[in-house]
């Protein structure tokens, strides 16, 4: 894939951010480039998506977020928020799922769901 000004800068944005919906990326891209639209955003990071440039994962609400980091991880989501965080999981507990689950599992689309910090202290 040819490298356009505007992915550089979405690559450069998300790189920042570590995690984003399309929305909150655009919102960074368009201080560095105004013209640039929603749909155009969408479009390139469909594009980088598909070239395993960026990773990206669903959260509860059925939201895509972005992923600066392409390779192959797991995720622990935010079930109020969405906040997404990065999970290098150990390989024995990832055989360890598996044998309690007696079916093969793809170690690298474990979600783990459960409350933040924030969203855990707004509810005492």
């Amino acid at each position: 894939m040819r490298r356009t000004i505007q992915a550089t800068t979405i690559i450069e944005e998300l790189d920042k951010l570590k995690h984003a919906t399309n929305a909150q990326l655009w919102e960074r891209v368009k201080l560095r480039l105004p013209d640039v639209t929603l749909p155009s955003v969408h479009r390139t990071t469909a594009r980088l998506a598909r070239d395993n440039t960026i990773g990206g994962s669903l959260t509860n609400h059925g939201q895509v977020i972005l992923d600066c980091r392409p390779s192959a991880h797991s995720h622990f989501i935010c079930a109020t928020c969405d906040k997404v965080k990065d999970l290098d999981l150990h390989q024995d507990l990832i055989s360890h799922i598996q044998n309690q689950i007696g079916d093969s599992i793809v170690p690298t689309s474990i979600v783990i769901r459960g409350s933040c910090n924030r969203c855990s202290h707004l509810a005492n």
